[in-house]
């Protein structure tokens, strides 16, 4: 009686532990299926009992499988690159993330602010680099 095979913890004096037998080695192997787990017991060997009770719980199974595909599910929000855009125009998209800010009859679409600089602007600075991967206005 080394540990327990579902929680990894060692047994103390105070937690109940009992032996399996090939029918709790069942339940627990069935159970791990449910919750796509590896978990493989055999009989003989030794778990806490509300270890298993816990593990072979079906409302326990549903509510971690249900927080699996929740963590799955939430993947942050995927933004498409920029420099990726085929046609991108500094008075219609946004600098930073490319997404369009003209209103579309909206009030508005979104929390824009325009760029506002002290002469040079942003674009002579541009034509004076020959920066020409970047189509002014032609959007």
């Amino acid at each position: 009686m080394d540990s327990c095979r579902i929680c990894k913890r060692q047994f103390d004096n105070n937690a109940k532990a009992v032996k399996l037998s090939e029918k709790g080695c069942h339940g627990i192997n069935e159970a791990s299926e449910k919750r796509n787990d590896s978990l493989r017991v055999e009989s003989g060997q030794f778990v806490h009992v509300e270890c298993r009770k816990t593990y072979c719980n079906p409302n326990y199974i549903k509510r971690d499988n249900r927080n699996v595909q929740e963590k799955l599910n939430t993947s942050p929000p995927f933004t498409p690159l920029r420099s990726k855009t085929d046609k991108f125009s500094y008075k219609e998209h946004c600098l930073y993330c490319g997404q369009s800010v003209i209103d579309k009859g909206r009030k508005r679409t979104c929390d824009v602010w325009s760029v506002r600089t002290l002469e040079p602007t942003i674009l002579n600075i541009c034509l004076q680099r020959n920066d020409g991967q970047i189509r002014f206005g032609q959007g």
